[in-house]
């Protein structure tokens, strides 16, 4: 079994930051292997359905507006 080296860690400013268009806006800050730093912009009525991470963990910094988070 062959296992591919890590990626290479970056960091960008945000103005740079790669942007990807969905049912939201995603602009990745930075990104290592075990760790990403994204700024997610979510439309009202567009937020994404109830979902479970069962790997990863999640933390959010709210800079405007309201959000519901269902534990347990």
């Amino acid at each position: 079994m062959t296992t591919a080296a890590p990626a290479a860690p970056s960091v960008v400013r945000a103005d740079d930051a790669p942007v990807v268009e969905s049912w939201h806006r995603v602009a990745t800050l930075a990104a290592a292997p075990a760790v990403s730093v994204m700024e997610i912009t979510v439309r009202p009525g567009e937020e994404p359905p109830m979902h479970v991470h069962a790997r990863e963990d999640e933390v959010f910094y709210m800079l405007e507006g309201a959000l519901t988070v269902w534990v347990g």
